[in-house]
């Protein structure tokens, strides 16, 4: 009887050291798994921070676009209604010109009736185009 006393003691023996071994291994892996947990929540706080500075300068780029998109449009705008001033102009000065023209040559004729000395040529002053101001509203 001592004999398989002894032999169930020492297969009490071995349970317990894989027990203990196999708690061991548990205790280490928790560990293993709480560093990685760890690790992967500063990770993951890291990335929701930049995530929001993104969505953040997302924003602000779509504000900057809108504002260029404005000023295009209105800079267009602002070029179409100079070329149309521009043309205006045009046809003013050259309407202009054709009336100084047209003097020129009455007050050609008028001096030659009247045996006057008559010069064709151009004063001076005549103006080729006419310079359009801008007003200052």
């Amino acid at each position: 009887m001592i004999v398989s006393n002894v032999s169930y003691g020492s297969a009490d023996v071995n349970g317990m050291a894989e027990a203990r071994d196999i708690y061991r291994q548990y205790i280490a892996m928790r560990k293993i798994i709480g560093e990685e947990q760890s690790a992967w929540n500063t990770q993951k706080a890291a990335l929701s921070d930049m995530l929001e500075v993104l969505r953040t300068e997302i924003s602000q780029t779509r504000e900057l676009i809108s504002t260029l998109e404005d000023s295009a449009s209105t800079a267009d705008r602002r070029r179409a209604e100079l070329r149309t001033e521009l043309e205006e102009s045009r046809r003013a000065s050259a309407s202009f010109n054709a009336e100084i023209a047209s003097y020129e040559k009455r007050v050609a004729a008028c001096c030659c009736a009247h045996r006057m000395p008559c010069s064709v040529k151009s004063p001076p002053w005549r103006p080729v185009s006419l310079k359009i101001r801008r007003r200052h509203d």
